[in-house]
């Protein structure tokens, strides 16, 4: 299920990100944060910032690309993008408002993360049927927690259907894990900040059908 891929695997998304960092992987380092990354529904720029590596995932019926540093032994910050081809279909935005909040909520296990704040709200920046996200968690089980009680993680994002792309959906989540005084005071400005790299591009295929 669509939401299910979405949603479900980001709780396990970033204790992965730990895991991967420490074996073998086809992991590349950014070498030019300014040039874009590439695809047939949008372009987006990597973080700004030295230490950034990436990591591409094509799977049936979706595209996952992934940027992410750390600094061990507990701090990291991670973006995940999926590009999910999706025929599900919605009434109302509020419709997908609905369904977006239920996804999250079933991704998020309650024994792990303790929620500080969850605001899940419409927001047009991409069309009608767009979501944006901003949550921060207490960690409680996090593979590099440490001697610290929990770590915080805070995430920032959006879901919604491609506007200008026929049957796509797209979820990108900027976030940032570590202790208290590890985080960044100005998250939500910087994950703003690198949201405006995304750019959507237009169906080409579907225009020279309907010519």
């Amino acid at each position: 299920m669509w939401s299910e891929m979405i949603f479900k695997g980001k709780g396990f998304f970033f204790v992965a990100v730990m895991l991967v960092t420490a074996c073998a992987s086809p992991l590349k380092q950014i070498k030019d944060p300014t040039v874009p990354f590439e695809r047939p529904s949008y372009s987006i720029l990597p973080p700004e910032g030295k230490g950034w590596s990436y990591i591409k995932r094509e799977k049936v019926g979706a595209f996952e690309l992934t940027f992410f540093k750390t600094n061990p032994p507990t701090h990291s910050v991670a973006v995940l993008i999926v590009e999910k081809h999706s025929f599900a279909e919605f009434n109302t935005s509020e419709e997908f408002l609905r369904f977006v909040k239920k996804a999250k909520a079933l991704g998020t296990d309650p024994r792990r993360f303790k929620r500080i704040r969850n605001e899940i709200t419409l927001d047009n920046k991409f069309g009608d049927y767009s979501v944006k996200s901003y949550s921060s968690m207490q960690d409680s089980k996090s593979s590099n927690i440490g001697e610290n009680d929990y770590l915080v993680l805070n995430l920032y994002g959006y879901t919604f259907i491609h506007p200008l792309f026929k049957n796509i959906m797209i979820d990108i989540s900027y976030s940032e894990r570590g202790t208290e005084n590890e985080i960044d005071p100005n998250f939500e400005n910087t994950a703003k900040k690198f949201l405006r790299g995304l750019i959507l591009k237009e169906d080409k295929q579907a225009q020279e059908l309907n010519r």
